[in-house]
This record gives structure tokens, C-alpha cells and sequence, in this order.
């Protein structure tokens, strides 16, 4: 466990943060983001594997938004994070897309509660720049706006499928860029060769979604969700009210 004392200053500088190699996981869960940024700033975790985030604030008619990782952590690159785990948040419209940038390595996203999960579902599947490329697992738990037709088109887009399978998928994304660096950022980049590993990442195809869990998303429904088998994908679905005798896309 670790905490970290909550500060009315100013955010660090380039000379002000503390880095924590050895860290691998990371657990947090909070009710006031500005707090978070203000103690998450402090920090770099240039080793993390796992990041679980939730909010201890819920509201019955709203959810409390997720912060942009630049704005949280001093370095949002988390280059090696290979588990993300985000429950009881809503998700900005280009939330989603600016923070699977940051994921080249993510191998498991798990959704727990988040309000634009669809959005995730929308940026993995943007083509030809694929978000999180090594992206084998997908954990959707209680996201109501979650359709089947994002999970296929996900699915058909890194399990192999003819272009014209790709058609409603839009190349020029809307989303918020990436803000560049800060300069010693680039100096530290250039110098571990990161940029590097992370172009060569993005050349390399995609991997396959190997797995996909539903638990409670109303709007997808068993029959559906269990079609995504048709392209190897090993499917555990659990709930949901939604009308099972609907036509399945083709």
C-alpha cells in the first residue's frame, strides 16, 4: 500500500518527482480527482504492469468523469502496463481513445460500471492505427451501453476479416490528440529507444481477442454474444434483459 500526503502547491517540475522503478501494481480508489492529480503527478511508475482505478463517489443520476492520464500522471506513457482494470467511471467522448494511446503492451481491459464503455469498444477498433495492438482479453461488467455490434466489429478487426467487414469503422478518429512530450521526456524517450519499440509495436498485426466476458450488459444478449465464437473468440456471458430473437449482424 502506499500513500501519498495531499498538497495545496504547485505541480512538480521536471525536479520535483518521485519515481518508483519497482512498482508493478497499482491500486486506487478515490472520490475527489483533483486530489488524485495532485499526488499522482508527484509520482512515475515507469515499471507498472497492473493499474486498477475506481471512484468511491456515486451519484444515482451521474458518474464521476475519469480524469485524462496526462493530467493524472507525470508520465502517462505506462509502456509495460499489460492489466487495466476501470470501474464506476463516465468516459469522455474521446476519453477512451486518447487513454489506449498511452497502451501499447495492454493485454486485459477490464470495464466495470463506466458509462461510455462503448467508447473503448469504438477506439479499439479504429483501423489502421490500432489502439493496444497486444490486446488479447476484454471484461465488461454491468456497462449498459455496450452493443454487440462494437464487440464484432472489435472482434472482426483483429481476428481477421475482408475489409469490406471494416466498413463503419472510421480511420480519422475525432479524438483529442496526444499532447507532445514535455522536453525531457523526448531526451529520456530517445535515449531508452522507447518510441522505438512502441512504432514497431504499431507495424506489427494485431493480436487476436482470445476472450470476452459479459456480465449484466443488458444490451447484449447470450445468443449474440455467443455467436463471436464464429471467429475464436472463447465467450462467458452472465445476465442481461435484452431481446435474445434478435437478427444477428452479418
Amino acid at each position: 500500500a502506499m500513500t501519498v500526503p495531499r498538497s495545496r502547491g504547485p505541480l512538480p517540475t521536471a525536479d520535483s518527482f518521485i519515481n518508483l522503478p519497482s512498482l508493478r501494481t497499482l491500486n486506487a480508489e478515490f472520490g475527489n480527482t483533483d486530489a488524485v492529480r495532485r499526488a499522482f503527478s508527484r509520482l512515475t511508475f515507469p515499471s507498472l504492469d497492473v493499474v486498477s482505478l475506481g471512484s468511491t463517489r456515486f451519484l444515482a443520476d451521474s458518474l464521476p468523469s475519469l480524469p485524462r492520464p496526462d493530467s493524472i500522471f507525470f508520465d502517462p506513457r505506462l509502456t509495460h502496463l499489460t492489466e487495466l482494470h476501470l470501474s464506476v467511471f463516465a468516459i469522455q467522448s474521446d476519453g477512451a481513445y486518447t487513454l489506449l494511446g498511452y497502451l501499447p503492451s495492454l493485454v486485459n481491459l477490464s470495464l466495470d460500471f463506466i458509462s461510455g464503455s462503448n467508447l473503448f469498444l469504438k477506439a479499439l477498433a479504429v483501423v489502421p492505427l490500432i489502439r493496444c495492438p497486444r490486446l488479447r482479453r476484454i471484461d465488461l461488467w454491468e456497462c449498459e451501453d455496450v452493443v454487440y455490434e462494437d464487440l464484432l466489429c472489435v472482434v472482426k478487426t483483429r481476428n481477421g476479416s475482408s475489409s469490406s467487414n471494416l466498413e463503419n469503422v472510421n480511420p480519422k478518429s475525432e479524438a483529442r490528440k496526444i499532447k507532445p512530450l514535455k522536453r525531457h521526456l523526448k531526451r529520456a524517450e530517445n535515449a531508452q529507444g522507447i518510441r522505438g519499440r512502441e512504432a514497431e509495436m504499431e507495424r506489427a498485426p494485431p493480436d487476436k481477442i482470445t476472450h470476452i466476458k459479459i456480465v449484466g450488459c443488458r444490451c447484449v444478449p447470450e445468443k449474440k454474444a455467443l455467436f463471436l465464437k464464429k471467429w475464436g473468440v472463447s465467450v462467458e456471458w452472465n445476465g442481461g434483459t435484452s431481446n435474445e430473437n434478435d437478427s444477428l449482424p452479418r
